[in-house]
């Protein structure tokens, strides 16, 4: 694998300076790049995915390569130790991002719109700039009520458990089976734009069975007052 990374680098900067390109692969001052620098890339880029932790036990508990020894799902493996300081880390720079979208002007709406900016005014206070922590801090900061939300589909659910309409018990929200009756969302612009990239990828096709039509019909209806109503209340 390490060869293999050190062939692609050199090809891919090869090609660069035959085409007169600047955007190359530098020297790593680091050293060579191996396999196992990659461990947490690859938590990045498979964890925060929607399904990502299912994504990330299957991967990694079954996949016997350099890149993932020691990271199979068991807790003598590390692997938890990856995932708990990663979550932890995405809730941050949730909140972070959120906070900058606030402090920017930016305008949120639903039942839980009040909800959401004070828990991220909270998380931002609480955990922005913090060292990092080690997995049992991890693992106890993720229940914090300040970090319980959580980004779905064009939507902020900022969990409650008391009054989620998706939930069982309270490990955390089920947002594939998001409700749009729910208390607990919020929907900033980004969201919005979620929606609006939703309906164009509906298909309304009036050849369709009348069944599967009017369903379609009824979505794009469902999303596009959603829209009006976020639209509306930014203009008050």
């Amino acid at each position: 694998m390490t060869t293999d990374i050190a062939r692609f680098i050199e090809w891919v900067n090869r090609y660069c300076r035959d085409a007169h390109r600047p955007d190359n692969i530098p020297r790593d001052p680091a050293g060579p790049l191996t396999g196992s620098r990659f461990r947490r890339t690859l938590a990045w880029h498979i964890v925060r995915r929607p399904g990502g932790l299912v994504a990330a036990a299957v991967q990694y508990g079954h996949v016997a390569t350099q890149i993932t020894q020691g990271y199979a799902g068991n807790y003598a493996s590390g692997f938890p130790s990856e995932l708990a300081l990663e979550r932890w880390l995405e809730r941050v720079d949730d909140a972070a991002d959120l906070d900058r979208y606030f402090k920017a002007g930016g305008h949120v709406s639903g039942p839980a719109a009040t909800e959401l900016r004070g828990r991220t005014a909270r998380a931002v206070a609480k955990y922005v700039g913090r060292t990092m922590p080690t997995r049992r801090q991890a693992e106890t900061m993720l229940a914090d009520p300040s970090l319980q939300v959580f980004q779905g589909d064009g939507v902020h659910c900022v969990f409650n458990m008391e009054t989620a309409l998706c939930a069982r018990s309270a490990a955390g929200p089920v947002l594939g089976d998001c409700r749009s009756a729910c208390k607990n969302i919020a929907r900033t612009d980004d969201d919005i734009d979620d929606l609006r990239a939703a309906i164009s990828d509906i298909e309304q096709d009036t050849l369709a069975p009348p069944i599967r039509h009017n369903r379609a019909l009824q979505l794009t209806h469902e999303k596009q007052q959603i829209i009006e109503a976020h639209q509306g209340e930014r203009s008050l």
